[in-house]
């Protein structure tokens, strides 16, 4: 499920669920990663809005840092759409001073599946490996079902033992 992030010291930050009205109104902190340009970032369909006048979000932001994003709402008055997970761990087990609100119900988001893979043979593999395990001792990531075909030389992040 995903939420809608402010900073504690946002307008927002009285309400338990943010109105559509808002969620339009307000400055959008995006994630994009390094596979989509900025010109395509705004045309992917994540979510789809049951109201008549589906408006387009107002974007101050972009980063392919998700630290630099959460880290520019906790200090101004823009707001991020987030897994509920991923935004439960950054309040809670990274202590970012930001609060968590439910999305308007007019907005339905559809699922995006995620892959993600580590070349073992990397020099980097033991930092990566280490910050997937605490990824998974907060619950944000559960065991594949079917692993995919990988790469030789690569594993699946989910299966990572540590």
């Amino acid at each position: 499920d995903f939420v809608c992030v402010c900073g504690e010291k946002s307008p927002l930050v009285g309400l338990e669920k943010i109105s559509l009205y808002n969620f339009y109104a307000a400055r959008h902190a995006v994630y994009h990663s390094d596979m989509f340009s900025s010109f395509t970032a705004d045309s992917i369909d994540l979510f789809k809005s049951s109201t008549p006048y589906a408006g387009r979000r107002e974007i101050g932001y972009y980063s392919d840092s998700l630290f630099g994003v959460i880290g520019v709402v906790e200090k101004s008055d823009m707001v991020a759409i987030l897994p509920g997970k991923i935004a439960t761990y950054f309040r809670d087990v990274r202590r970012y001073n930001i609060k968590i609100l439910r999305m308007p119900d007019e907005i339905i988001f559809r699922m995006l599946p995620v892959y993600a893979y580590l070349a073992t043979n990397s020099t980097h593999y033991k930092n990566a490996k280490k910050l997937i395990s605490t990824f998974q001792s907060t619950f944000l990531f559960s065991q594949e079902k079917q692993p995919d075909a990988l790469v030789e030389g690569s594993t699946s992040l989910c299966d990572l033992s540590v």
